[in-house]
């Protein structure tokens, strides 16, 4: 609906759905963390484009506790993961809100779940270690660490390059 100009109507489906699912969780929990945690992740960037950016901040914390407990739960590749992508999206809501540190924290978080994958899979998820060092730069920068946001930015370079190198009709 959004791709199509009708983003309040895409907004408000996407809040139907998670009150949908979160009484899904309530009858049957491991069942459906994951769906619930997926549609608060989509709630949360439509939040986003929206720019409503408390809310969208109090919806991408509640996906991150969902995540943390399915990743506790379950200690696999794809659940640590969806942790990393969703602390990556939390740090892009506070740093819509100009929350610095907050931002800073969530991404290194995203950081070290992902460089800890990356240690088990290497090369395997490089493309996602990239984009969340990305992230990380700019939160280091916008909290003064400009030798740091520098030192990261270079090796987030130097995986998308490759990545560019072995594929360039991707990247």
């Amino acid at each position: 609906l959004s791709d199509v100009g009708k983003t309040e109507e895409a907004l408000t489906l996407n809040q139907q759905t998670s009150r949908v699912v979160k009484s899904l969780v309530q009858l049957t929990p491991k069942a459906f963390n994951a769906d619930l945690a997926q549609s608060l992740l989509e709630l949360c960037k439509r939040l986003r484009r929206a720019g409503a950016k408390k809310e969208a901040i109090t919806i991408a914390g509640k996906a991150v506790e969902v995540q943390r407990g399915i990743a506790t739960a379950n200690e696999s590749t794809p659940t640590s993961l969806d942790l990393a992508i969703t602390l990556y999206n939390l740090s892009l809501c506070f740093a819509d809100d100009n929350k610095k540190e907050e931002a800073l924290i969530a991404v290194e978080q995203a950081v070290k779940i992902r460089r800890e994958v990356d240690a088990q899979h290497p090369g395997t998820y490089n493309p996602g270690l990239g984009i969340a060092l990305n992230q990380l730069s700019f939160c280091l920068r916008g909290v003064g660490r400009k030798d740091d946001a520098l030192r990261v930015i270079t090796e987030a370079v130097g995986i998308l390059r490759k990545l560019a190198g072995r594929n360039p009709d991707v990247f």
